[in-house]
């Protein structure tokens, strides 16, 4: 058997004839390398430390930072509650609205309409 010197390729041939136009046309193939999850958790948790440094950085520079309430002073401040759903009001028919229902129904009683 003749084995594929190109790194990732796992490609084998009986002939080696088969073999050098294997390598003259470069048509490679290529196995994806499947991770385990002990492999998926640690490069998952790796990345999670790299970032709390980043994030370290950024809280140290916000405390060295100073606020000016002056840059802010056009900003209207909202009332409180201003986040709450409006409440709704239960308004009953009129009697025009509830006349007119009523024949609606009286209707699809007579002529068996449902």
């Amino acid at each position: 058997l003749y084995d594929c010197i190109e790194e990732g390729c796992v490609q084998k041939f009986l002939k080696y004839g088969n073999f050098v136009r294997h390598l003259l046309a470069e048509k490679h193939h290529r196995v994806i390398e499947k991770y385990s999850l002990a492999d998926t958790a640690i490069k998952t948790y790796q990345s999670k430390l790299e970032k709390v440094d980043d994030c370290q950085m950024v809280s140290i520079l916000l405390e060295m930072s100073t606020f000016d309430k002056s840059q802010y002073q056009h900003i209207p401040k909202l009332d409180q509650g201003w986040a709450l759903p409006k409440p709704r009001i239960a308004t009953k028919f009129t009697d025009k609205q509830k006349q007119y229902l009523t024949n609606k129904f009286n209707d699809g009683i007579t002529r068996g309409i449902r």
